[in-house]
């Protein structure tokens, strides 16, 4: 396959896997980051002309296989997670059914390796993509869960490493220092060997001339996406700046949009570098793969935490201040 120049990013840090042929990787689909910061690993894996599969569901799961038409592909189970303002709730609430489907994943990727027979397995948070026959990864930046309640924190993470040290090793997508995910990525508890491979982000930036005063990056699964939609479209500070939305799906838009709203749904890597390159200031949430993304962004970024999800309330609080980031309420003006 004929690697795109446009994915000029550091590879030194992620392994080479020199023993290993053929890998499969699968992202969990939470919205689009988790496939997206696969994308410099399949890049890098290919570059060594390795023999790499995809797996995965719903949008990002298409996304990744336009972007790698010639690529083995193969579908999972989709785990349909959605969550309003209480994460911890909501994932209780559904545990039955992904229980059911962490199960069914389980038996789906036992077809896949006698099939397509792979040496290793990426699995990028999904807890059920490994299989006794390969060498298993499991990738995250998310090894200590943050809770303001510590008996809650406890029961996730005795929870969540019982799955990770199941895998074979752990792949951190930051540095030693943990400069982008601070306390989320301590690997003191883990018990499995663990190796930090670098931000991963298919952004290359060269910032340019501003022509968008304000970029608005929507991701995430729903409903909260959709209700970022609208605390933005009815956010009376924007109605007379130069605004570009990218909504981060196919569905259906919301009416009463602004005359002064760009609207994307999807784009792709190009598309999305120039909105970037060409922006005065971004609004975005504060998850981890957008974070990597804008680290070397200078201008203004303002964060907006989804409520509810500790992950993404600790990495705002960890960034405000920092190179240009300011924390955000839901509907406050900017």
């Amino acid at each position: 396959m004929k690697l795109s120049l446009t994915l000029e990013i550091e590879l030194s840090m992620i392994p080479t896997l020199e023993k290993h042929q053929r890998i499969l990787i699968a992202p969990l689909h939470w919205g689009f980051g988790h496939a997206t910061r696969c994308i410099p690993i399949i890049h890098h894996l290919i570059s060594l002309e390795k023999d790499v599969a995809i797996a995965g569901d719903n949008a990002s799961f298409a996304m990744l296989q336009r972007r790698y038409p010639t690529l083995t592909s193969f579908e999972l189970p989709s785990y349909k997670v959605r969550y309003g303002n209480s994460l911890t709730l909501s994932m209780f609430l559904q545990g039955p059914r992904l229980i059911a489907t962490y199960r069914k994943e389980l038996k789906e990727v036992d077809r896949i390796v006698k099939e397509w027979q792979p040496d290793v397995i990426i699995s990028d948070n999904r807890f059920g993509v490994r299989h006794k026959d390969t060498h298993n990864i499991y990738l995250t930046h998310q090894l200590n869960i943050q809770h303001k309640k510590k008996s809650i924190a406890l029961f996730a993470n005795l929870l969540h490493r019982r799955f990770i040290h199941q895998f074979d090793e752990c792949w951190i997508p930051d540095n030693k220092e943990r400069d982008l995910s601070g306390r989320l990525s301590d690997s003191s508890e883990i018990r499995i060997p663990c190796k930090c491979i670098g931000a991963l982000s298919r952004i290359k930036l060269s910032l340019e001339d501003p022509t968008i005063e304000l970029l608005v990056l929507l991701s995430g699964p729903e409903p909260s996406r959709t209700k970022f939609e609208e605390s933005i479209i009815s956010n009376e500070s924007l109605s007379q700046r130069i605004v570009c939305i990218v909504r981060g799906t196919d569905s259906k838009r919301l009416k009463n949009y602004p005359a002064n709203f760009t609207i994307h749904n999807i784009v792709d890597q190009e598309e999305l570098t120039s909105f970037i390159n060409t922006s005065a200031a971004i609004l975005c949430r504060s998850g981890y793969s957008t974070i990597m993304d804008l680290q070397d962004y200078d201008r203004p970024k303002y964060y907006i935490p989804t409520k509810g999800q500790t992950e993404q309330e600790y990495l705002a609080e960890y960034h405000d201040g920092k190179k240009g980031v300011k924390v955000l309420k839901n509907g406050q003006n900017i």
